[in-house]
Formats: C-alpha cells, sequence, structure tokens
C-alpha cells in the first residue's frame, strides 16, 4: 500500500476514485497504514501536496525499487 501515493501523488489520497483504481480496502485500511508509518517518522505528510513523502532512507529506497520493478515477485 505505499508504493500507491508515491506513484500517483494526490491532495485526494483518501478519495474514493483513488482507492477504488489502486484496489484499496477502503479508506480506513489506508488512513491506517499511514498512521502506523507516520507515527513513528517512517512517513511525513506535507499540507503543500497532501501525499505521503519517504523520511526513513531505507524506506525510500525500497519504494523506489518496488516502483521500478526491483525485487517484485514475478
Amino acid at each position: 500500500m505505499c508504493k500507491e501515493p508515491c506513484k500517483e501523488p494526490t491532495q485526494e489520497i483518501y478519495s474514493r476514485p483513488y482507492v477504488q483504481r489502486h484496489g484499496i480496502r477502503g479508506s480506513g485500511s489506508l488512513e491506517s497504514a499511514l498512521d502506523s508509518l507516520v507515527g513513528p517518522g517512517e512517513l511525513e505528510i506535507p499540507k503543500s501536496c497532501g501525499s505521503p513523502l519517504p523520511i526513513d532512507p531505507l524506506l525510500a529506497l525500497w519504494v523506489r525499487q518496488r516502483m521500478n520493478g526491483v525485487g517484485s515477485k514475478a
């Protein structure tokens, strides 16, 4: 669930079309997942763009690799 906001940044991350387009079960699932990463400082959600940004360098690397297809199962 972490890749979707990085692939398609949006200020309407909890909107029904966005959630459905990415196959997210619901906005509650998304909010819970984001909260679990924002709380310990893995992500931040700047008010200027509204889209999550990885703060932790390892998480940022993991997201970049997944976005480029590295390490994904075929």
